[in-house]
Order: structure tokens, then C-alpha cells, then sequence
């Protein structure tokens, strides 16, 4: 799968205008070629960091950087085999919907629900269930051949048709089904990311530490010289940081 140019230009991302906008365009579509899901959310962090975007909250972080969930039917059940390009989309998708580029209506993407439903055996789900991953499926096929999602389910003959608006219109008939797949899958990735590691902001941490005691001595700078402007600013990238790492500004070597 290839990037798709008009999509890219068509983003809500690219429309803003906003270079930190831009920057995490570029970085949902470097998911697709491979970057891992904690590079990402560490690069976004640094941006953040920088003043170049506003920081997403701690368990967006979490959601972004996480593993891809997969369900089993059973706990010994084999996991069949991974699929690199629907794993790729699945990271990119999930970037967007982090970034605000996502279409509206999405709490997950179709491609993380094929990865997390598809090791599901039929007959061990409930039936509203195979039709949401039906959906979902017809979603990830269409963009992956660059086929329209009808002619998928044509193709595969499945029954009954889904409409989009039967998953993520509110009132929809498979909304509420939707919802706890969404909820579900969120909830197992932030979960996998807690007290890990790997999570982006035990990286940074010393950095945001640095940035802030910089930040603080040149706040006294510029409040002194009566540059009002640069002060506002430097509140707020202050007020980011500890936002990004509550206690922070408690730390005995940030003074």
C-alpha cells in the first residue's frame, strides 16, 4: 500500500494550515512505512516539548504507543500469521485518530479492529459482533486493493450489508456494539503501557526537566526586559510541560 497523495491534502491536518498540524501528518504516514508506534508518540512528545503542538493527554500517549491488541477465542489459541501492511494501517490510523485527522465518528480504526477480532473464531462471538469486524474488514480491504468497500462485500458475499452509519451514527443499530469492541481495545493497549519502559514519557523526562528550568530563566529575562509576548508564550509552554509530567516542577533540580 502506497501513499495516498489526495488524501494527504485532503487531511483536516493539512487544512489547518498549522505547521505542528503538518508535522503530525508526517508522522501518521511514517507509521505506514514502519515507524513503531512508541518512536512516534515520542517524536510527538518532543514536538510538544518544543511548542510545535499542543501535548496529547497521558492515556492518548499510552493508546498511540501501545501494542496492537489481539483477542483469542480461547487462551491457548494460536495467534495466525501477521500481516505487515494491515498492521502498518492499523498504526497510521490510529495516529490520526490521536491528531484529530481521522473521519468523524471513528474511536478506533477499522484496521485495529481486523487486527484484534481476526484471530475470532465464528461461532464463539455474538452475531452483532461478526458484523461490526465485517465492516470494519470491507473498510481495511477496499483501502488496502484501492477498491470501493461495496464491491468487498459483494466479493465476499457477506450478509447483511453494514452501513456506516449502522456503526458510528449514534442511534445506529450496531453503535452500542461498536462503542465496547472501541472501548475494549483502548482499554487493553493503555493498560499494556502502563509502568512500561517503553512508554515515551519515562523517556523524556529528563528533557522536559531541562526544558522547563531553560524556559523558567528565560521567562525572568524577558519579564525583566517587559517582552510581554515571549513571558505568554513561555507560560504556556510551561504550563504544557507540567501538564505532560505532573510534580515535575517539584523535582528538587528544576528550580
Amino acid at each position: 500500500m502506497q501513499t495516498d497523495v489526495l488524501a494527504l491534502v485532503r487531511s483536516p491536518l493539512m487544512e489547518s494550515r498549522n505547521a505542528g498540524s503538518f508535522l503530525r501528518l508526517v508522522l501518521a504516514e511514517a507509521a505506514l512505512y514502519g515507524m513503531p508506534p512508541q518512536v512516534l508518540a515520542t517524536l510527538d512528545d518532543l514536538a510538544s516539548l518544543l511548542g510545535h503542538v499542543r501535548p496529547l493527554a497521558a492515556n492518548q500517549v499510552a493508546a498511540l504507543a501501545g501494542p496492537l491488541c489481539v483477542w483469542r477465542s480461547t487462551p491457548g489459541q494460536p495467534v495466525i500469521e501477521r500481516v505487515a501492511e494491515l498492521e502498518a494501517l492499523a498504526l497510521k490510523q490510529r495516529a490520526l485518530l490521536a491528531f484529530g485527522g481521522a473521519a468523524p465518528g471513528h474511536m478506533v480504526g477499522t484496521a485495529e479492529i481486523v487486527v484484534a477480532a481476526g484471530n475470532l473464531m465464528q461461532g464463539t462471538i455474538p452475531s452483532e459482533y461478526l458484523e461490526v469486524y465485517h465492516w470494519a474488514a470491507a473498510d481495511v480491504l477496499g483501502t488496502l486493493k484501492d477498491v470501493a468497500p461495496e464491491k468487498v462485500w459483494a466479493d465476499r458475499a457477506w450478509s447483511p450489508l453494514v452501513a456506516d452509519d449502522d456503526v458510528l451514527r449514534p442511534g445506529g443499530r450496531l453503535h452500542p456494539t461498536y462503542v465496547e469492541i472501541a472501548t475494549g481495545i483502548r482499554r487493553n493497549v493503555i493498560a499494556a503501557m502502563e509502568q512500561q519502559e517503553e512508554h515515551p514519557r519515562n523517556h523524556l523526562r529528563p528533557l522536559a526537566r531541562a526544558f522547563l528550568k531553560g524556559h523558567a530563566r528565560v521567562r525572568a529575562a524577558a519579564e525583566r526586559e517587559g517582552h510581554a509576548e515571549v513571558v505568554a508564550r513561555l507560560d504556556q509552554a510551561m504550563e504544557d510541560i507540567r501538564t505532560m509530567y505532573p510534580g515535575l516542577c517539584e523535582d528538587h533540580d528544576t528550580a
